[in-house]
């Protein structure tokens, strides 16, 4: 089944090229189904890394440094655990959370984040880093515990960007080191993850081109059914109620 990377990544890195992020949480949304959760970090992890240095180059000015430094320093204690528990817990039980973790990002953009206007400081950049670090170790999307902490932060676009993509690429590499340690990255995942990282940079580029002729409502809606369905199927699969065609079983 190895032929849906395809697509899921060419979809994941196009809308990360629009949006800054999203690749992970996209991605894992539907790898899992296919390829086993396991195989699906590796892979969006290491296609990845390529794609968010693409991305945080040109806005290398605009990163928020001492936030990032505070996030990192939580990332760097909730990753390992992350990792360990992607290899000692119970898939279904992975699965679940990660659909509950996209379900909630779904809901928090579509009905909180206009109406509950957080507004928080640095002192909170460590809970948020530890939990991405932690989320992203175990199941490669810890995107929206530092997306929610930086929307908060009252920075504009660029530097909202910035520093998020730049948490990122610490997050892979950190998370990259551990997995060779472990022993998790076999050759070919190391081989199947260099093949579709071109894939995933060159829609990273399209979707940065595309950008600025989309409506940002029309893009914010469609990302976020396209979530939702996700989120279900994953819940679905974890649970034990999704046929096996559906899950990529066959």
């Amino acid at each position: 089944m190895q032929w849906i990377l395809i697509p899921v990544i060419l979809t994941a890195a196009f809308i990360s090229g629009l949006s800054g992020f999203g690749y992970g949480i996209i991605a894992m949304a539907v790898l899992p189904l296919f390829i086993g959760l396991l195989a699906a970090n590796v892979v969006v992890s290491m296609s990845g890394l390529l794609m968010f240095i693409l991305l945080t180059v040109p806005l290398r000015k605009d990163i928020q440094w001492r936030a990032l430094l505070y996030l990192s320093i939580g990332m760097a204690a909730g990753v390992p655990i992350g990792v360990y528990g992607l290899v000692a817990l119970n898939e279904n039980l992975l699965l679940l959370l990660l659909g509950l973790i996209i379900l909630f990002y779904v809901l928090y953009s579509s009905f909180l984040s206009q109406r509950w206007h957080l507004k928080l400081n640095l002192r909170y950049a460590f809970p948020a880093g530890f939990l991405g670090g932690l989320i992203a170790g175990a199941l490669s999307s810890g995107g929206p515990p530092v997306i929610i902490f930086c929307s908060a932060m009252g920075w504009n676009k660029r530097q909202f960007k910035a520093t998020i993509q730049s948490f990122l690429i610490l997050v892979i590499v950190y998370k990259l080191v551990l997995f060779v340690i472990t022993g998790v990255i076999t050759r070919e995942l190391w081989v199947m993850s260099l093949l579709y990282s071109p894939i995933a940079i060159g829609a990273t580029l399209v979707g940065m081109m595309v950008f600025k002729y989309l409506r940002d409502r029309t893009f914010r809606w469609i990302v976020l059914g396209v979530l939702f369905v996700m989120a279900v199927i994953l819940i679905g699969k974890s649970l034990g109620v999704m046929p096996a065609v559906w899950a990529g079983e066959n």
